[in-house]
């Protein structure tokens, strides 16, 4: 576990700025949180569960549909993952939300989830 000087080095190293290059920003970052987002990115997305959705969505499509759906998906999902990393924080700064109350919110959404999962409650139109 890294100290507290540690970690504010590792941001200091992190934070983007327009004289440094982005391959001195990547390689400044642990292997640790490079694996650490990774597998929250993959445990989030759960890209087995969504070729099953896609696979049966795309049934009856020919192949050029079928990549060109994968493709228009993915373009979109991709633009809206960097907009949110580049200017997430800045949002949520003019909201005036802070991450432990974003945090604390997802939690609770969470574990109203689960409870209508327990309990086998209908939550939807």
């Amino acid at each position: 576990m890294a100290d507290a000087s540690g970690a504010s080095r590792m941001r200091q190293a992190v934070r983007i700025s327009p004289t440094r290059p982005i391959w001195a920003i990547v390689r400044a970052m642990r292997i640790e949180t490079l694996l650490l987002a990774l597998s929250t990115f993959f445990a989030t997305i759960g890209p087995g569960d969504l070729i099953l959705v896609y696979a049966a969505l795309t049934e009856k499509s020919t192949p050029a549909e079928r990549r060109q759906f994968a493709l228009r998906g993915t373009l979109i999902a991709t633009g809206i993952l960097l907009f949110f990393a580049v200017f997430g924080e800045a949002m949520l700064r003019l909201f005036g939300i802070t991450l432990p109350a974003l945090r604390i919110a997802g939690g609770v959404l969470l574990l109203l989830i689960s409870i209508d999962m327990v309990f086998a409650r209908h939550s939807g139109g």
